[in-house]
């Protein structure tokens, strides 16, 4: 996201630049730093090119590390969406970019504050229907917040809209107050990973036979089916293992990595001590 000068970039707030999503409905100048500063405080600097960890650390520095997630910061609700598919479709026509990426809450984070957040797999769908070349994943989805074997058919279906693009991040959940407000109390860590083993499991049993059937202490299915599954591992090429390829994310070398190394294609974990 490279800085930009014209405020006015956008008419309507539909075919949107990328270096402009967050300012395209602000008119001038002081208002257009003060939303770049935000934005740019946002972004993880380790996944930047040079000149936008530059932008990070100083949007960092002013904001005293204080992140909130509002990336669609300044713009009307009821452009969301016009926003978000026009960003998707240049993502799309631009071969520099792979893949499209969202996380799954339904709060801000770190803290939670009065601001855009949208649902992650509603997003997935939407995007697969705008897009036809990048891949779309979530990195990374709750494990806690949707029945393995429903999320199983969600994402077979995405799987099908999308003609195949679909990758799945995967992981046990951390945000508390989220999980709270929703009404999911807040199991501890050990019981998180273990529904994450057993989700992922029933996951793959869908996908690459059509049926679930586990009983565990956390899930269970009795039959569970998913037709149509997934085009990958089918008539389009995806993950020996799984079909859909599958990202197991988190933090803990002692759990997370066995179970991504039983289970996972990929692993997104973090590096924090």
């Amino acid at each position: 996201l490279p800085p930009r000068d014209e405020p006015d970039c956008v008419a309507g707030g539909y075919d949107v630049p990328p270096a402009s999503l967050p300012l395209c409905r602000l008119e001038h100048a002081e208002q257009v730093k003060a939303a770049r500063t935000q934005i740019y405080a946002e972004l993880d600097e380790r996944t930047l090119p040079a000149f936008a960890r530059r932008w990070a650390a100083a949007a960092r520095a002013e904001r005293g590390e204080d992140w909130d997630d509002a990336t669609l910061f300044g713009i009307d609700p009821a452009q969301h969406w016009g926003v978000m598919a026009g960003l998707a479709r240049r993502v799309d026509g631009n071969p520099d970019w792979e893949s499209i990426w969202v996380y799954d809450h339904v709060h801000t984070v770190p803290r939670p504050i009065e601001e855009t957040t949208h649902e992650a797999w509603s997003l997935m769908a939407a995007f697969a229907g705008v897009t036809g070349r990048v891949r779309l994943g979530q990195m990374c989805t709750c494990m806690g917040y949707r029945n393995p074997a429903y999320l199983a058919k969600v994402a077979a279906t995405v799987d099908v809209i999308s003609e195949g693009r679909l990758e799945m991040g995967i992981g046990a959940g951390w945000y508390e107050h989220e999980w709270r407000a929703y009404g999911y109390g807040f199991p501890s860590a050990g019981e998180r990973l273990q529904a994450l083993r057993e989700g992922v499991e029933i996951m793959q049993q869908m996908w690459t036979t059509g049926y679930g059937n586990y009983a565990g202490e956390h899930f269970t299915v009795d039959g569970a089916m998913c037709f149509p599954r997934p085009l990958q591992g089918d008539s389009a090429p995806g993950s020996p293992r799984n079909g859909i390829p599958v990202w197991i994310a988190g933090g803990g070398e002692k759990k997370t990595l066995r179970i991504a190394a039983e289970y996972a294609d990929y692993t997104n974990v973090s590096g924090m001590p």
